[in-house]
């Protein structure tokens, strides 16, 4: 049975020492509000879930359209049979138009966390908190990792027509998957945690973010009663899977 992800991400914040925005907002109606604050050091956090596969029945209609236009502009050869179309190989207008497809319920959940990282500085006072968004991906049929990371970082780098930044308040963004991606031939269950930054690293964030991610393994391991490993881009068995970022596989025991 799938994990529960809110619920099962907020008991581990719990235990991690984080505390409920809700329960710190006394209004009858609270605005809508970032999820989590940690005051060592100072976070305040939103978790994000996206559910929608990448390729619906619609989306195999437009991605159609798309690629008979690519193809006239001859931008790419034919495709014959069932030859794949990887993005990662696509000319960089053909990933444009890809991503622009695909990526809407993505940047919603982008504006919608600076949206509410931004209210809860304020309703909190905390100016100064560093905004991280937790994002993730437990739809059963999505992008590779990276590829949805180079979309994130293209989209954090808008700005507006003066100069400054739309998404301001996401300083710090992981992206992860807590229901398994994939399963090896030898029954090893696959989640990922891909961590980013938009400014020159912090060394208190960027050890906050790895003791919070081993304490997330582990937690993640003892809910399904199995065993954390971490996978090493050097083992043969993981060639051709998402090598970089990969963190806390579990296996059956």
């Amino acid at each position: 049975m799938p994990i529960l992800v809110e619920k099962a991400f907020e008991a581990f914040v719990i235990k991690y020492g984080g505390e409920l925005v809700s329960k710190l907002i006394s209004n009858e109606n609270p605005p809508k509000n970032a999820d989590y604050l940690f005051r060592t050091p100072l976070v305040i956090a939103e978790l994000k879930v996206v559910e929608r596969d990448a390729f619906t029945p619609q989306d195999k209609e437009k991605l159609d359209r798309l690629v008979n236009g690519w193809i006239k502009q001859r931008l790419i050869g034919p495709i014959f049979g069932t030859a794949q179309i990887e993005l990662r190989k696509l000319p960089p207008p053909c990933q444009r138009d890809w991503l622009g497809l695909h990526m809407a319920p993505w940047k919603r959940k982008l504006e919608d966390a600076n949206k509410q990282i931004k209210k809860t500085k304020s309703l909190l006072n905390l100016p100064d908190a560093c905004g991280i968004l937790f994002l993730v991906d437990d739809s059963a049929r999505s992008f590779a990792p990276e590829d949805v990371m180079g979309f994130i970082a293209r989209t954090l780098q808008s700005r507006k027509s003066d100069g400054s930044q739309i998404y301001s308040h996401l300083d710090r963004i992981v992206y992860f998957s807590v229901n398994p991606r994939a399963v090896t031939k030898d029954g090893v269950g696959l989640n990922f945690w891909m961590p980013a930054y938009r400014h020159a690293d912090e060394r208190v964030i960027s050890e906050f973010l790895e003791n919070f991610r081993r304490g997330w393994v582990q937690f993640h391991a003892d809910l399904l009663g199995t065993k954390a490993v971490q996978m090493s881009q050097d083992d043969p068995k993981f060639n051709g899977t998402w090598a970089n970022g990969l963190h806390g596989l579990r296996i059956r025991t």
